[in-house]
């Protein structure tokens, strides 16, 4: 996917401009993966962080997503404190 997307941002804005984001980049389905859509190449695209929380709030909409980012910045922290905590999704 990285060498398909050019190892960049691929979002397109609405004038066809491609962001020219290198670093900070995320893979994004285009179908949810938390809907159903498939974790394959096909329905996976790089995007940077900026592009892909834009496209996150499409799917999902911008008070889930907030609450998502705060929800997982707060488990940073304690693990920063508690760094014996597990993190999210593994098993103890």
């Amino acid at each position: 996917m990285l060498e398909r997307d050019g190892a960049r941002c691929s979002y397109l804005s609405g004038d066809g401009k491609r962001c020219e984001q290198r670093g900070q980049l995320e893979l994004h389905h285009e179908q949810p993966y938390g809907r159903g859509g498939p974790a394959t190449a096909s329905n996976i695209r790089v995007l940077c962080r900026v592009h892909n929380q834009l496209l996150a709030e499409r799917d999902y909409g911008r008070a889930f997503i907030q609450q998502r980012i705060e929800q997982t910045r707060s488990e940073r922290s304690l693990r920063q404190l508690v760094p014996e905590l597990p993190e999210r999704g593994s098993r103890y």
